[in-house]
């Protein structure tokens, strides 16, 4: 089998156990457990008799995190623990890289570290003690108030009376027990990514699966950095934006490849549909120490949080985003055709088109010499009707600069195969045609499930820098070929598959 993506091969957890057979939580005497091959330094400190690291592809690295949160909900609505869950994990998270850290971008006051939560499950008002200690967490970092304390850890309804709760805040923090960040600070984020992904999972049951939000994967959020040439921003003035941020992972690897080739800091600007997701989202920026971020709350369509008048909305350099695949009923109590912002000019897109409706919304939202990465569904590249009109209008203007389509079965929660839009909305830029990259064979298996390589990443960005032509892989195809096949993008209609 071959190697897991970026070399990372050292288990961040040990085998979890049942629920039934596990000795009760103790934290570690070092913050790092299992240290991982790619994260470790000269600084970092490393436990003395911990076990040797596994070499695990993510898939089984994980499966003991998504067994157990399986055990947890056994047949019930999974998002009745959902949010627990999330919050303990990045409570884990919080307290292992404040142990790590001498200068810990969130604070973790004495007495309100994860282990300490830990002690609570056997004491009769265990929620009511669970929720004040988050809140005096909470209270020491004004970044992240109104984030972990909006999840009521004394709630009846969900986690049931004074016993049961007891009862199931041990089963939460025991999914967690064997779970040690360590590391530098961007190995131990991407661990974070990972075990979100990971828990995510266990809620992709069909009866709640659009109501969780879908992860991208951090290779595909490099990809899309890399794509739209953040490494060649001007200003720490620059903003970037995301309608659709999730837990902020596109705009924290935004933040921190823009650091890392420019030096510049940018403004960051999300938005988040899900509240609790949303708090997840600043909690996962302010981690990352950027001092000009904005992330809210609210339905992106009927409610845009960024506006420079009740008429137009406030434009980006650059927009990054990966809206979820099931987002039904986009348009919420907005009536698309009454829009005060003229975002649907070039049509209506069908109720159930959410990913049209995104596409539409980030090109009003795009500075004239502005640039954005949208991830999508494939059929958004040849579906008829009304998007078909659309998309026609959309490529005669000359806004797409590229199309890449992308391995089947990348997500968790969806086999959806997806493919990344390229847009720039300068006029006269690139009304010579499109570049089409069929990058859907550079993969690796990874479980049950497919990911991008570092070195599948960088041929995809590279041939779209140096707009590369290369047989069976990539190709420039012209404005009178895209009319003459009516404006469908399909990739099999301009390259031969089979032949890179």
């Amino acid at each position: 089998m071959p190697p897991e993506h970026g070399g990372r091969d050292a288990s961040i957890f040990a085998v979890i156990p049942p629920m039934a057979q596990r000795p009760p939580y103790s934290p570690p005497a070092s913050h790092c457990a299992a240290p991982k091959a790619h994260s470790v330094s000269s600084s970092a400190p490393t436990a003395t008799g911990s076990p040797p690291a596994m070499s695990l592809k993510k898939s089984e690295r994980y499966a003991s995190l998504c067994n157990a949160c399986e055990e947890l909900h056994c047949g019930a609505d999974a998002l009745q623990f959902r949010d627990y869950l999330l919050v303990l994990l990045f409570l884990k998270f919080l307290s292992d890289a404040s142990t790590a850290a001498s200068q810990p971008s969130i604070l973790v006051p004495p007495g309100c570290s994860f282990a300490d939560v830990a002690k609570l499950p056997g004491s009769p008002d265990a929620g009511y003690q669970c929720n004040a200690l988050i809140s005096r967490l909470v209270a020491a970092n004004p970044a992240i108030q109104g984030t972990l304390d909006s999840v009521p850890f004394h709630d009846k309804e969900r986690l049931g009376y004074t016993k049961d709760v007891a009862d199931r805040l041990g089963k939460m923090v025991s999914i967690f027990e064997a779970l040690h960040f360590c590391g530098d600070p961007a190995a131990m984020r991407d661990d974070l990514n990972d075990a979100f992904e990971h828990l995510c999972r266990s809620f992709t049951n069909e009866p709640c699966k659009a109501r969780v939000p879908l992860y991208t994967p951090i290779e595909l959020s490099r990809l899309m950095v890399q794509l739209a040439g953040l490494d060649r921003a001007t200003t720490p003035e620059q903003s970037v934006y995301d309608p659709a941020c999730g837990i902020g992972t596109t705009l924290a690897c935004a933040y921190d490849y823009t650091l890392r080739q420019t030096g510049y800091s940018l403004r960051l600007f999300g938005q988040e549909l899900d509240p609790l997701t949303c708090a997840m989202a600043r909690i996962n920026l302010a981690l990352h120490g950027g001092s000009q971020v904005r992330v809210g709350s609210g339905h992106t369509f009927a409610n845009p949080l960024y506006c420079a008048s009740p008429t137009q909305l406030e434009s980006f350099d650059y927009i990054l985003s990966h809206p979820s695949f099931v987002y039904k009923s986009w348009s919420g109590a907005l009536h698309p055709s009454k829009d005060p912002f003229g975002r649907f000019e070039l049509g209506i897109p069908p109720d159930k088109s959410g990913d049209f409706a995104f596409l539409l919304h980030a090109l009003h939202s795009l500075k004239k010499s502005g640039k954005a990465v949208l991830l999508l569904p494939q059929d958004v590249l040849y579906r008829g009707a009304v998007e078909g009109s659309i998309r026609a209008r959309i490529v005669r203007q000359g806004s797409i600069r590229c199309v890449v389509g992308l391995p089947a079965n990348l997500f968790h929660g969806t086999s959806v195969p997806a493919c990344l839009l390229v847009l720039n909305t300068e006029e006269g830029s690139h009304h010579s045609g499109i570049l089409m990259i069929d990058a859907s064979h550079g993969f690796v298996q990874d479980g049950c499930k497919n990911r991008l390589r570092d070195e599948d990443v960088q041929r995809i960005a590279d041939t779209f820098h140096h707009r590369t032509e290369v047989l069976g892989y990539s190709r420039m195809v012209g404005s009178i070929e895209l009319e003459a096949n009516a404006f469908n993008l399909n990739l099999p209609r301009y390259i031969e598959a089979g032949t890179a």
